[in-house]
């Protein structure tokens, strides 16, 4: 084990900080030694992210052994690369608004974008932003909104275009700010902590009834005359009193991730200022998202948790603790490209996970005509290729909340076309796409399909000192 080390050691001091040597580093996963094949696993998965391109080449390899090491490598590398917050470089001295949101669009790999763009003052804002190094996502997000008076909004990302990355930030007047707690590229707001209280009085909610007439014929009166007026009877009132106390939460992700809500929020502790728990003995139902678990549509998700509210309440939360269960996923670069022209039906096109067959494309003679793509997709049977259920996708690939995350239609310009999934047949592995009547099959150029890297994570996060209801 220490000669492994001492290997490893080595290595990395003849590695180049440019990134010259990745070839021969991965031509030692090859090495005859299991040693040298063990030492270069660890050293190219410690480089992480600059390894990436080499090691996805390196799938094709002929030999099995580096094949089979590089494969493992690059899932293992995307898995940590999800729950690791992506770094910015702020060094912008009176730089316009404009081009310092770019920039940090740029770096992080997404759009960041101002909503609405239209602000007059927006455009002639100067920003003078200035850190040794580089400081996580969330970090550039609050020191950028702090120096140019501006405001995250989670909510709107995904406005820019259909399915595409964005991050929107607005004036800070717009609306108040939320407490947050920040954990890698994750943040959780406190969005709101709400107490009602109502009294009940039976199911209908009238505590009077009517009581019939004893000993009175059924039928009309025998004589003329009004009928005596019944006697009302009072119900023994049962009031019934409904509490209910709930902290509502938004999880946002860098928008180059998908979440999804793998299991229901617990809370693990939560105090108030008189050291009442406020925790719950049972909590049905506590946590649930609003959607399905796991369906991860996009980089947000809202839930909420129950409290319990104490007879003599404090003025405070001084400690509000909790775990969020997520599912993440992110595409992997370097999509599969299947051109949309009548050369490619019938062909397959593969890379080393996924292989996708252009079946059709036709316009349905409904009322209102419309674009119809017919795909078959499986997994890959080239040498390299990941077994299903490994990785992640394969096993879900009929889901169609990873259809739209794993594919993209784009037209002739370059543009994004949006599109539905109109029909699915899992046992056949097809999948039909519906396109609007905007888009027609001349104008279309290529379908893209993106690799997921899946993982799991608990979300841990922590509030202090929130006032009381």
């Amino acid at each position: 084990m220490l000669g492994v080390k001492l290997l490893v050691v080595a290595i990395l001091g003849q590695m180049p900080d440019s990134g010259v040597g990745l070839d021969e580093m991965v031509s030692r996963l090859g090495a005859n030694r299991y040693s040298d094949r063990e030492a270069a696993s660890k050293v190219l998965e410690g480089l992480g992210r600059p390894a990436l391109p080499v090691l996805r080449a390196a799938r094709d390899s002929r030999d099995p052994e580096i094949r089979t090491r590089a494969s493992g490598l690059v899932h293992r590398i995307e898995d940590a690369l999800l729950t690791q917050a992506t770094r910015v470089r702020l060094d912008f001295q009176r730089a316009p608004l404009t081009d310092v949101v770019r920039s940090i669009g740029r770096q992080a790999g997404f759009q960041v974008v101002l909503y609405p763009e239209n602000l007059r003052n927006w455009k002639a804002q100067r920003v003078t932003l200035r850190q040794s190094g580089t400081v996580p996502f969330w970090k550039a997000v609050d020191l950028l909104c702090e120096s140019a008076g501006l405001q995250a909004f989670p909510e709107l990302n995904g406005v820019d275009g259909p399915r595409e990355p964005t991050f929107a930030l607005t004036d800070a007047t717009a609306r108040p700010a939320s407490p947050s707690f920040d954990q890698g590229p994750f943040r959780v707001y406190l969005q709101g902590i709400r107490y009602e209280s109502d009294v009940r009085f039976g199911a209908s909610g009238m505590p009077m009834r009517v009581a019939p007439i004893p000993n009175r014929p059924v039928g009309p009166p025998p004589g003329p005359g009004p009928l005596p007026k019944p006697t009302p009877v009072r119900n023994r009132l049962t009031p019934v009193t409904n509490e209910q106390f709930t902290a509502r939460f938004l999880v946002a992700a860098e928008p180059r991730l998908f979440i999804g809500q793998a299991g229901s929020l617990r809370i693990t502790e939560a105090v108030d200022n008189r050291g009442h728990s406020l925790v719950p003995s049972e909590e049905p139902g506590a946590g649930r998202r609003f959607g399905f678990f796991s369906a991860m549509n996009g980089p947000v998700v809202q839930l909420q948790a129950h409290l319990r509210y104490p007879a003599d309440p404090g003025e405070s939360i001084r400690r509000l603790r909790g775990v969020v269960p997520l599912t993440i996923s992110s595409r992997a670069p370097d999509p599969l490209i299947v051109p949309l022209d009548a050369r490619s039906l019938g062909r397959r096109f593969t890379n080393p996970d996924v292989e996708v067959t252009l079946l059709a494309i036709r316009t349905t003679s409904n009322t209102v005509p419309q674009t119809q793509i017919d795909l078959a997709i499986r997994p890959s049977v080239r040498p390299g290729a990941v077994e299903p259920g490994e990785a992640g996708p394969f096993g879900d690939v009929y889901r169609p909340d990873l259809h739209r995350q794993q594919l993209e239609i784009a037209d002739s310009r370059g543009r994004l076309v949006s599109w539905f999934p109109s029909g699915v047949d899992s046992e056949n592995a097809r999948i039909t796409l519906t396109l609007p009547t905007a888009s027609s099959a001349s104008s279309l150029r290529e379908l893209r399909y993106y690799t997921l890297t899946r993982t799991t994570l608990n979300l841990a996060f922590a509030f202090t000192d929130i006032p009381m209801p």
